[in-house]
């Protein structure tokens, strides 16, 4: 692709306003945080199980 032909794409996408952002870009990861995310109960557990295994034991000892 030429950057000519580049340029024209761009700028018809920026008048049409209806074509997606790049991949890694910050509209595509703004888009991406704005969006709700799609979880099943099955991705809940895991992520609680995951937690539940990320903690350590609360430390008592010498508190004073």
């Amino acid at each position: 692709m030429s950057i000519q032909q580049l340029a024209l794409e761009r700028l018809t996408a920026l008048v049409t306003g209806n074509s997606a952002p790049q991949p890694g870009s910050a509209a595509a990861l703004v888009r991406a945080m704005r969006e709700s995310p799609n979880l099943s109960p099955a991705d809940v557990d895991e992520l609680d199980a995951a937690i539940l295994a990320g903690r350590l034991p609360a430390r008592t000892r010498d508190l004073f």
